[in-house]
Formats: C-alpha cells, sequence, structure tokens
C-alpha cells in the first residue's frame, strides 16, 4: 500500500532564496569611532549567536557589537534578529535588518563592531554610520543560490534500491540517508521541479513496489 503524502498546496509554497558564499569585512572610521562591518552565511540563530560571541572575544575593547540576521529562508521573519548593544533605540540592529531585508537574501548575518573614538554621531549619524558598511559589502558579495527542495521518506525492498539510487542522482536529489532492515528506508531532499518526476518514475520503474511519502 503507498504511504500517504501531503497535498501539493503544503509542498509547493517554498522558493529558491540566494545565501552568501563568502565572509566580508569593511573597516571605515567616522569622526574618530572605527567601525568594522562583518557579512557572513549563518544558517540558524544558534550559529549567529557563536559567531557573535567570536567577534566579541577577538574585540574586547570595542564598545559596540551591534548586529542583525535573517538566520533562514528570507521569508521567515522567526529567523530575524537584531541588536543595538547600547546605541540609541533604531540606531543600529533595525537599520541593519533593514539592509539585509532589503538585499533579499536569506541565511545571513551582519556584525558591527565600533570603537568609540569620544566624539558623538548623533541619531542620523549613527544610522548612516551602521549602515555604510553593510551597504558596501552588500553590493560586491558573492552568492549562491538554495534550491527549494521537498523531504521524503522512501521505502523499498532490496532488488529496487539501484533504481532509487539512479533516480536520487538523475534528479539532484540530496541529503540522502539510508536505514537498512527488513526494508530499505531513505530519507532525503528532492528539488520541488522535479518532485512529480521522482514519484511517477519510482512508481513506474518499481510497478508500484516502492513507497514514497513528502514529510
Amino acid at each position: 500500500m503507498a504511504v500517504p503524502s501531503l497535498p501539493d498546496e503544503f509542498i509547493t509554497l517554498k522558493a529558491d532564496y540566494r545565501v552568501p558564499a563568502e565572509t566580508l569585512e569593511f573597516s571605515e572610521e567616522i569622526k574618530k569611532s572605527r567601525f568594522l562591518t562583518y557579512l557572513a552565511h549563518v544558517q540558524h540563530k544558534e550559529q549567529m549567536r557563536e559567531w557573535l560571541l567570536t567577534l566579541r572575544r577577538e574585540h574586547t575593547g570595542a564598545r559596540h557589537h551591534c548586529w542583525a540576521c535573517v538566520a533562514g529562508e528570507p521569508w521567515d521573519g522567526q529567523q530575524y534578529g537584531f541588536s543595538d548593544d547600547g546605541e540609541p533605540a533604531g540606531t543600529a540592529g533595525k537599520p541593519l535588518l533593514n539592509l539585509l531585508l532589503g538585499s533579499g537574501l536569506g541565511e545571513i548575518g551582519v556584525v558591527v563592531v565600533r570603537y568609540y573614538g569620544g566624539v558623538k554621531l548623533g541619531t542620523g549619524g549613527l544610522v548612516r554610520a551602521y549602515s555604510n558598511g553593510g551597504s558596501n559589502l552588500l553590493q560586491g558579495m558573492m552568492t549562491r543560490t538554495i534550491v527549494a527542495s521537498a523531504q521524503f521518506l522512501l521505502e523499498c525492498q532490496y532488488e529496487d534500491l539501484s533504481v532509487s539510487q539512479h533516480l536520487f542522482t538523475h534528479l539532484a536529489c540530496d541529503d540522502i540517508h539510508y536505514e537498512y532492515g527488513a526494508v530499505i528506508r531513505a530519507t532525503g531532499c528532492c528539488p520541488l521541479v522535479h518532485r512529480s518526476e521522482l514519484a511517477a518514475a519510482l512508481t513506474n520503474r518499481s510497478h508500484g513496489r516502492i513507497a514514497l511519502r513528502w514529510l
């Protein structure tokens, strides 16, 4: 019996998105304060926190470590985060987040380290200072595309394993993991553009013996 799958409307809502392909730095001095801006690929909020802690340890003499992140898909608001880290509210973290959102990138974080030089910049000056480095880095940043995919669970007999593996390779499925028991269970991710093709090919080539479920 076929394993039940999710309806199409729960599978096809995602889209491809771009993420940083490199880590970049930008240094600038404004009225005796030094601003060091870092942009990097961060896949989740915990990775953002770890990176921030690393920069804090590297720059123990800095007054502020302001940051923002879109630590996942660019449309997932639960992955957004920012901090002014002692600067006046709204002058650092939120402008940095707005920069990231405007870029359309996902899985991205920015940290601006400020060594205070003794001269106050004012609200507008702070917004410009914190935004400038990130804006410069985003303009030249290399990116790569995350292809939207659907996760699957497949169960097959041992004689159907080679058929499954051939289709996984042919249709660019990745992150494949196998469990070997009375039957073989495989989990992985299939690009959304190949989802229907994978399901149809598995059914046809195994004469219905392979059970496929979308997670």
